[in-house]
């Protein structure tokens, strides 16, 4: 196991943990790099115009971005006179059950510039067989009521419309598979960073005291397993990130980058050296006179 050379250890101890911030790979699951909710609301809502929310017929490529942003935004459905004068009667907006009660009709659209209604899930969802309303929009006013009954009572829309009211539950209480998938890497980001945080300080410790880190193993709570890990047993019992680490890797819920093996702590000591080397010349560029103090140090093959 490599050891800092003396003056580099004496170097290090005048460095601050401030100036010791060390860029290191933290191996992580493959995952999907999806933006957030926020953002993909922030670029679609940038991608629509204030004219195109109201018109479906202008909906001419949903991706999934915007078919969200639609969804939370899309509240008001109106449909005014044509050229012909002909309206949309209010009545239309729910139709009325065997029981006499009337149910809403939210989905219905209107679309200025192609002068048709549409249905706005259908739209929004599309089957391998579209529907009138869900692809070029009706304008047979006369016919409408038969048209609005035949098409609630499609199995494409009824899908549709499930598909939209479970996507807009999960929308507003934040809580769509990317965002779950995004705040677990997150979450397992901030914990691998504190425990490296914890493990980088106790080899920049160790190597200002001259000490070695590795022993004979480096498994945990077995006898000459070194100093790094010995400390870090004892940190265990007082500190709670690397207790919890400790509980992992025992308990064999992490098999792999534990990061408590020779290998890590060769990376962190090259890395520390650099860090420790560039301060070093950064001094000697900036003095404008210097003297230099040759020292050697053992390793464990006795040679200097």
């Amino acid at each position: 196991m490599p050891d800092l050379p003396g003056d580099l250890a004496a170097t290090a101890a005048s460095i601050s943990p401030s100036q010791m911030d060390v860029t290191m790979h933290i191996p992580e699951e493959k995952c999907r790099s999806e933006k957030s909710v926020v953002e993909v609301q922030e670029t679609a809502a940038a991608e629509f115009s204030s004219l195109s929310l109201d018109d479906p017929g202008l909906w001419t490529h949903l991706s999934s971005s915007l078919r969200d942003f639609l969804i939370l935004h899309v509240k008001n459905f109106m449909l005014p006179k044509d050229n012909e004068n002909r309206s949309f009667h209010p009545t239309h907006y729910s139709r009325e059950i065997p029981n006499g009660d009337k149910v809403e009709r939210p989905w219905l659209m209107y679309s200025k510039t192609q002068k048709a209604a549409y249905c706005f899930c259908c739209k929004l969802f599309q089957s391998n067989v579209p529907a009138i309303l869900g692809s070029t929009g009706t304008k047979d006013w006369k016919n409408l009521a038969r048209n609005l009954s035949c098409h609630e009572k499609a199995a494409n829309h009824q899908r549709a419309f499930h598909r939209w009211k479970e996507l807009e539950m999960r929308l507003r209480l934040k809580a769509t598979i990317d965002d779950q998938h995004q705040e677990e890497i997150a979450s397992v980001s901030l914990y691998r960073q504190n425990v490296l945080k914890r493990l980088i300080a106790i080899v920049r410790m160790l190597a200002t005291q001259n000490l070695a880190l590795c022993g004979t193993s480096d498994q945990l709570y077995v006898p000459n397993n070194g100093n790094l890990v010995k400390i870090v047993e004892l940190m265990a019992e007082y500190d709670a990130v690397l207790q919890e680490h400790l509980r992992r890797v025992t308990t064999q819920e992490m098999y792999t980058h534990h990061y408590l093996v020779k290998t890590i702590q060769n990376e962190i000591i090259q890395l520390l050296k650099t860090k420790v080397k560039q301060k070093i010349v950064a001094d000697l560029k900036s003095a404008r006179y210097y003297s230099v103090i040759l020292d050697c140090a053992s390793d464990i093959s006795h040679t200097e």
